[in-house]
């Protein structure tokens, strides 16, 4: 792999420099890049014949095999994979390469029944309160089902920045627990960073909660009743020339099989009216909390005793046969 790729970047100086020099020929072909072609050839690949180019799906090889055919016609030569039986049972017998570079990747979605339980306990009585999955509680069930059960620690917005020395999880064990935090960020740090900085400080402080050995997030808007969208119906859909048409079924990713399990960090969204019933009778009070986090006031955060949740996903995968498209055009230096 690193041959190929080492020649690859060899090849990308190569046409460079080879189009820096201008000559006729390739300002030609420059000239030859028009409006009216471009607009042509996308009118076919965004149209609805591709079906919106679903990875593995029909769409997907008819959108291929158009951009493999003007490869062809253009003169560019095929540097996808070597003649072998493709996925879909054809022999490549012509003893070139192809212009396609096959492999597989892994579609996962919800399947079943997603169940998330609040479990309390005091005195001699468990009291433990189901939820119900886009009501009360929603999340992405990853790629590998999960089954845990663990504590749970209140950290506030659950924000960390080192050089506006504020850490809502201070002194606070987050090892084998979730977190139960407040969505956003205190009002002084919106004030301080833009939009883009905030989001990249979400995924550096998930990187935190990670490496301190968090179960998982749970995340709650304190003036969200409820979680999740309704089920779209049929008879809302309005003409496609109103709006876009809304996405059936459940929602689905993609991942490159590797040879371990990914193990990212489990988030959960519930609903105001759960996150009270996790805070009940614990003695803290969000509004006192969040006026003084806004302020970046010190507030002694309660320690959450005798609280802990259930979280059990299900997740169906397949594995999907999908391809790029490669051609070259080797340089002459």
């Amino acid at each position: 792999m690193k041959r190929r790729f080492s020649f690859v970047i060899l090849i990308a100086c190569s046409l460079c420099i080879t189009v820096s020099a201008q000559s006729p020929e390739v300002a030609k072909g420059i000239r030859s890049i028009t409006r009216q072609l471009l607009k042509a050839q996308m009118g076919f690949l965004a149209s609805d014949w591709t079906e919106g180019r679903e990875a593995g799906e029909k769409g997907a090889y008819m959108a291929s095999d158009y951009i493999a055919s003007m490869l062809q016609v253009y003169g560019v030569k095929p540097f996808g994979d070597q003649p072998q039986v493709t996925y879909n049972g054809h022999l490549n017998d012509s003893g070139e390469r192809s212009y396609f570079q096959n492999f597989i990747l892994l579609k996962t979605e919800p399947d079943g029944n997603q169940i998330f339980r609040i479990r309390s306990s005091g005195g001699d009585m468990i009291r433990t309160t189901g939820l119900t999955y886009n009501v009360d509680f929603s999340l992405s069930p990853g790629d590998q089902a999960l089954e845990v059960e663990a504590p749970v620690v209140f950290a506030g917005y659950g924000f960390i920045d080192d050089s506006l020395r504020y850490n809502d999880l201070e002194k606070k064990d987050i090892r084998g627990k979730f977190i139960l935090k407040i969505s956003g960020f205190p009002a002084f740090a919106e004030k301080t960073y833009q939009g883009n900085r905030l989001s990249a400080l979400i995924t550096s402080i998930d990187g935190r909660y990670k490496s301190m050995g968090a179960a998982g997030v749970i995340e709650f808007d304190p003036d969200e009743v409820l979680t999740g969208k309704p089920e779209p119906r049929d008879f809302m859909d309005l003409s496609p020339a109103e709006t876009l048409a809304r996405r059936r079924g459940p929602h689905f990713h993609y991942s490159i099989p590797g040879k371990q399990f990914t193990a990212g960090l489990v988030r959960i969204r519930i609903s105001a009216r759960a996150a009270n019933e996790i805070l009940d009778g614990t003695g803290i009070k969000l509004d006192e909390y969040i006026a003084a986090a806004d302020s970046k006031k010190s507030f002694t955060i309660p320690t959450l005793k005798n609280k802990s949740v259930y979280l059990k996903t299900a997740v169906k995968t397949s594995q999907v046969a999908v391809r790029n498209v490669v051609g070259i055009i080797e340089g002459k230096n």
